[in-house]
């Protein structure tokens, strides 16, 4: 008689792999001095210093029409894209703003 393959076992919370994403934003004087070292492109991707091309650009404005563009735009991953979504929803906790 035939035996019956092995089921591979369901994903669990060990196996399901995950990404923890953060937003920083930063004061114009602090990004230069936290973030003026790190590389612009390492194998996990490259560092967003401008929209427009910039070079001398200290960071991205944490403005509406920047967000859409980053979003609509830019390709950015999946996990990365859903932080900066919700990091504009709730830009008013973020920046302590009513």
């Amino acid at each position: 008689p035939e035996q019956a393959q092995p089921q591979p076992s369901p994903p669990t919370a060990n196996t399901i792999p995950g990404h923890t994403n953060t937003a920083h934003l930063l004061k114009r004087p602090f990004f230069r001095t936290l973030l003026g070292d790190v590389v612009d492109a390492n194998a996990e991707g490259v560092m967003v210093r401008s929209i427009d091309g910039d070079v001398s650009a200290t960071g991205v404005a944490f403005t509406a029409s920047n967000i859409r563009r980053l979003l609509d735009e830019e390709p950015i991953a999946p996990p990365g894209a859903a932080c900066l979504e919700l990091a504009w929803q709730h830009r008013h906790l973020l920046l302590n703003r009513p």
